[in-house]
Formats: C-alpha cells, structure tokens, sequence
C-alpha cells in the first residue's frame, strides 16, 4: 500500500506542482453548478468540483495514470500545510461512516491542495448519495459542504470517463481526435 500511495503521490505532484495550460483542462459539460473536466495530465480523467463560499474547493475524479479516483482539498486558509507532507484526514459523508485517509499535500497552480487517492468505490457512493461532507484534521472539524447536485455531477464524470478510456493515450490525443463536445477552459483553480 505504501509503495502505491508513494507512487501515486509523486505522479500527483509531478501533474499539479506545474501551471495547467488552457489544452490540458478540457470542459465537458455544466451539470447544475458542478463543472465536468477532463483533465489531460492525468491521462484524460474525467472529475468535477465545486468552490464554496468559505474558500474550500472539492475536486473528485479520476487518473488514468494510476486507475484511480482522487479527491483533491484545497483553501488558500490552511497555510500551515505543506508541501509533500502528508496529512491524516477524516471525511464524514453526511450521516455514512467517516472515511479515515492519509493525503498528500501538492502544489496545484500555486494553491496547497490535499491530494487522496482512492481504489474503494464506496467513497464514490458516499459522495453521490450524501447532502454534505464535513472534512476532519487532528480531531477538528475543517469545514463542512454541500454535495448538492454531486449525484448528477458524478453521474456525467462516469460518462465522461467512460468515453476517455476508449480513446488513446493522451501522447497520442491529437486535436482531431477530442470530442466534440469539450472545450478548453484555462485554469479553474486560480483561487
């Protein structure tokens, strides 16, 4: 397990400790407030997030670089965390079982963000049939925020997903062959 977390980490890191450029980030659909992305440094994943009011961004989603989902923390307010350490946090999906995970704090476009990645897909169902997720660290409540629409988000990142593992490897991605439907967006984690 500690050799996949290390490798998973150092992929992460290796994406996000760069500026995303506006062809990396491909914008699939609007479902509600929840933006579907297909994000090509991680080998076409598909996730979606949220930004709330308090700072906190949510993203969730998967990499095809290591064949699973990831749940990406982030606010511009934890300014102790650092880079490349690891952190144990506790999700608490509404009224399911807290989700106790070790994460790894990147550099995503100049925002420290907590990366977890994550091969259970209950931690998807939570997020899919919970109203909110309350985000824990050293036995403190972080943050607490609406999953509202995350049901309709994920189902279309699914989707979405599901058309990025039928095309080739992103190396040989060219321009004729994305979907019509997607767009570049430029950098969304500008916070």
């Amino acid at each position: 397990m500690g050799a996949i977390h290390n490798a998973v980490a150092v992929a992460a890191l290796a994406c996000t400790s760069m500026p995303a450029f506006a062809d990396d980030l491909l914008k699939w659909a609007e479902v509600g407030a929840w933006p579907v992305i297909v994000d090509r440094t991680l080998g076409n994943g598909c996730f979606t997030y949220m930004t709330y009011d308090t700072g906190t961004m949510l993203r969730v989603g998967f990499t095809r670089l290591t064949s699973q989902g990831y749940m990406l923390i982030a606010n511009n307010a934890w300014s102790s965390v650092e880079i490349g350490r690891r952190y144990d946090v506790t999700l608490k999906f509404g009224k399911a079982p807290p989700w106790n995970d070790e994460a790894t704090a990147i550099n995503l476009n100049g925002t420290i963000s907590l990366w977890m990645s994550f091969s259970n897909v209950d931690v998807i169902v939570d997020f899919m049939q919970e109203e909110d997720v309350a985000i824990w660290y050293n036995g403190r409540r972080v943050d607490s925020v609406s999953l509202n629409g995350g049901y309709a988000a994920f189902s279309e990142v699914l989707r979405c997903q599901e058309v990025m593992n039928a095309l080739p490897a992103p190396s040989a991605f060219s321009g004729d062959a994305i979907p019509e439907q997607i767009k570049p967006v430029g950098n969304i984690f500008a916070m």
